[in-house]
């Protein structure tokens, strides 16, 4: 099976139903620019996407692909950026994946988000270590 590399994330935003391309392109940036101060981010296209990753459709997403690569653990931060961000913005969701392994963030309280991306990390960080 094909993954996305452990030290690459890919983020999918998925967009409320009734957002147009224009919107996508606009949480996509805006995303991009919060994340860009702490790790390297990069924006994707379906021609550019990971082997192995699957592409959304562009009309209801946005993607960005984040790298892990030497940047000392700043998972865990990244993703509270991502959570803070969701919660201001129009996105009903956003999809999280690491090698082969999504998170879903949607209508959970802080808590509950909480926890599931701390179990998220946990689990991806001791496979990291296995290999």
């Amino acid at each position: 099976m094909n993954t996305l590399p452990t030290d690459r994330v890919l983020v999918s935003i998925n967009a409320a139903h009734d957002a147009d391309a224009q919107e996508v392109e606009e949480l996509t940036r805006s995303l991009y620019e919060e994340l860009q101060p702490l790790l390297p981010v990069e924006r994707v296209t379906k021609q550019e996407l990971p082997k192995g990753a699957k592409a959304l459709d562009a009309a209801i997403a946005g993607q960005l692909l984040l790298s892990l690569f030497n940047t000392g653990g700043v998972l865990v931060s990244a993703v509270g950026t991502i959570q803070a961000w969701m919660l201001r913005q129009n996105a009903r969701s956003i999809v999280l994946e690491i090698d082969g392994k999504k998170l879903e963030l949607k209508g959970a309280t802080a808590r509950e988000q909480r926890a599931l991306v701390m179990a998220w990390i946990n689990h991806v960080e001791a496979r990291s270590a296995d290999r």
